[in-house]
């Protein structure tokens, strides 16, 4: 199996390459390691039914379908990291997380200094 680079070039498919990278956006979220290992294998079986060849934009399009199945804060994790990322894509996923409830919150908008007096 191969991936076909952006500049045309092909590479090994490396599952265990695409596999560490959903497994670190998917860090410290409620997502088990056999889902991610099934996204894995759908990306593989349609590069396999390409005829062993996948264009790395497909994988990271399959790639965000499957975080996005799973959860939205591993998907937005991973999408972050893409250089294309469209943050109008972001807005669309719910927010669940601490760091969304606490941005929706009246919290003041700069922590004052230890020590200081206001």
């Amino acid at each position: 199996l191969s991936v076909r680079k952006r500049d045309g070039t092909p590479q090994r498919f490396d599952r265990v390459k695409l596999r560490a990278a959903l497994l670190g956006a998917a860090h410290k979220r409620p997502v088990a390691a056999p889902d991610v290992e099934r996204v894995v294998d759908r990306i593989e079986a349609e590069a396999e039914a390409g005829g062993g060849e996948v264009d790395a934009e497909r994988i990271v399009e399959l790639c965000l379908i499957g975080l996005r199945e799973l959860d939205p804060g591993a998907y937005l994790q991973y999408a972050g990291t893409l250089p294309s990322f469209n943050p109008e894509i972001a807005r669309s996923i719910p927010k669940r997380s601490v760091r969304a409830d606490r941005e929706g919150s009246e919290l003041p908008a700069e922590p004052t200094a230890r020590g200081s007096k206001r």
